[in-house]
């Protein structure tokens, strides 16, 4: 069965302890990719977890990084899988699409920006700012 929302699976990867809680305030612009980048580059991949920066400096939610990406096993536990179930995973969800519906409630309308207050940032790589990989939730324009 499906994760119900990020937040559940937050918490399995917490009880997995797999997501690493970094509590201190951090600067998005180059706090969160060197701390991510040491955590990926330095810890071996079997025990690397995916991390949550509480505290971003001027913002009042959460960051989460590698909750897909972290290591096999991080990307298992999203999949409700062992690692060296991933393949039959993804060929099982490729015979068998799941249709997307229209949502008019839940967690995903908890905060609505627009205009201007509906920007996104990202950290400084080396050619400048870059949002890799990103996640979008949105709706076709009436």
């Amino acid at each position: 069965m499906a994760y119900r929302d990020l937040r559940e699976y937050l918490q399995v990867l917490e009880n997995a302890g797999k997501l690493h809680r970094i509590r201190a305030e951090v600067d998005k612009t180059w706090e969160i990719a060197a701390v991510s980048r040491l955590t990926f580059q330095d810890i071996p991949e079997e025990q690397r977890p995916a991390l949550m920066f509480d505290r971003v400096r001027g913002h009042s939610i959460p960051l989460c990084v590698g909750v897909l990406g972290a290591s096999r096993s991080v990307y298992a536990l999203a999949l409700e899988t062992a690692p060296e179930g991933i393949p039959e995973k993804w060929a099982r969800a490729q015979r068998n699409p799941i249709p997307s519906r229209r949502l008019d409630s839940g967690p995903v309308h908890e905060e609505v920006k627009r205009g201007e207050a509906a920007t996104c940032w990202s950290s400084p790589c080396r050619s400048g700012r870059a949002i890799t990989i990103p996640g979008r939730i949105s709706r076709r324009p009436a």
